[in-house]
This record gives C-alpha cells, sequence and structure tokens, in this order.
C-alpha cells in the first residue's frame, strides 16, 4: 500500500501547487510500462514483475499459460508512452482552467487494446522454445530453484516469489485502467495496437534471449 499512497500523496502536493501558484496541471496514472520498440536503445528492466517471469521462464524451460490476477495485458512500450503524455499535456494545457477548487484532471494512460495473457503464450512457447504448463507447476519450479547469488541475474524472479505467490491467487481482482480520457487527448494512444509479436520480439532480444 505505501506506493499507491505516495502516488496519492504527489497528486495531492500536484493539485495544492496548481491551485496555490496558478498552474494548470494534470495527473496521469500510468500502466506497465514495457521496452522501447522503435529504437535499439534502451531496455525493460528485467527485474520488474513481467520482465523477470519471462526471463525466468527461458531458465525454467517452461512459460506459465495463466497468470490469473494479471490475465489484462495493456502494457505500453516505452516510447509510445512519452509520446501520448506529450500529446495529453498538449490538449490538457490548451483545454485547462486553472484549478481553484484543489481537483485536476485525472488521465489514465495504458493500451486500450488489451489482450489476454493467453494470447502472448504462444509467442513465449514458438520464440522461446518454452513448454507451456499452468501457473502453479511454473510457481513449484520456480519456489524448488535453488539459486546461487550469481545466477539470479539469468532468474530474477526468484527475489519475487511471494509477489507472484499472490497475484497467482484466483481470488485477487484484477487491474483495469479506464482509458478513454486519455484515448480522446492521444492520437497515438488512440491508433497503438495491442501487445504483438513484433513487440515481444524486441523486448526478448534486449534482454539477450534471441
Amino acid at each position: 500500500m505505501g506506493y499507491g499512497r505516495a502516488k496519492l500523496v504527489s497528486e495531492c502536493l500536484l493539485a495544492e501547487a496548481a491551485s496555490t501558484s496558478g498552474l494548470r496541471a494534470a495527473v496521469c496514472r500510468v500502466g506497465v510500462v514495457a521496452g522501447p520498440v522503435e529504437r535499439n536503445e534502451g531496455m525493460w528492466n528485467r527485474h520488474e514483475y513481467i520482465p523477470a517471469l519471462i526471463n525466468s521462464s527461458v531458465r525454467l524451460g517452461c512459460f506459465p499459460s495463466t497468470f490469473p490476477s494479471r490475465d489484462h495485458v495493456d502494457w505500453l512500450p516505452v516510447d509510445k508512452v512519452a509520446r501520448v503524455l506529450v500529446e495529453i499535456l498538449e490538449s490538457a494545457t490548451a483545454t485547462l482552467e486553472i484549478s481553484t477548487k484543489g481537483t485536476l484532471p485525472v488521465y489514465h494512460v495504458a493500451n486500450p487494446h488489451a489482450i489476454s495473457w493467453g494470447n502472448i503464450v504462444p509467442w513465449a512457447v514458438d520464440g522461446l522454445k518454452l513448454k507451456p504448463v499452468s501457473f502453479a507447476e511454473w510457481l513449484g519450479k520456480l519456489d524448488s530453484c535453488d539459486e546461487p547469488l550469481e545466477h539470479v541475474e539469468k532468474n530474477p524472479a526468484v527475489k519475487l516469489i511471494e509477489f507472484y505467490r499472490e497475484a497467482g491467487k484466483t481470488s485477487r481482482a484484477q487491474r483495469r485502467m479506464m482509458t478513454w480520457k486519455a484515448t480522446q487527448a492521444s492520437k497515438t494512444l488512440r491508433e497503438i495496437g495491442p501487445v504483438n509479436r513484433e513487440w515481444m520480439v524486441a523486448w526478448s532480444r534486449q534482454w539477450g534471449l534471441v
């Protein structure tokens, strides 16, 4: 909860600053930011929970065919996010009035063309030559790993195993972001497609997996 509360506090501080100074401001709540897809520079941090899962799957030789509480795949490449934020900024500053009520407009930035986790499984199975298994079996294999410290770089998910245990529970509610307002403000977001094989290959190449 600390992470979410810190974000909320930041939004409140921004709203107060805008009300006090006359600054035109807006809040962008950004979802999962993935690696770049339009240039070869940069890399999706392999220690975040999605890259860690994929990198460790290569180590384990299998890939979870489901991800119960993360089935909603609405990731955005970082280079696309940068353009979206600029477009929202331009739209917001052109239409915003100076805030005097301590509230700001909020834009949820995520891929409006979400797909399910099952859609990325064939890419992992075919592209990385991994065996599809249930999430429980994948977690069990990860839990049974006894990796020495020097191998953690190749099996980063071991550091997040408690997170995966919680995230893998079917009782956990799936995250959804209402993107209609951000989509109205950003041409890039309106026209972007869903996570696709080309993006997956680009990220895998950045991690040195292909």
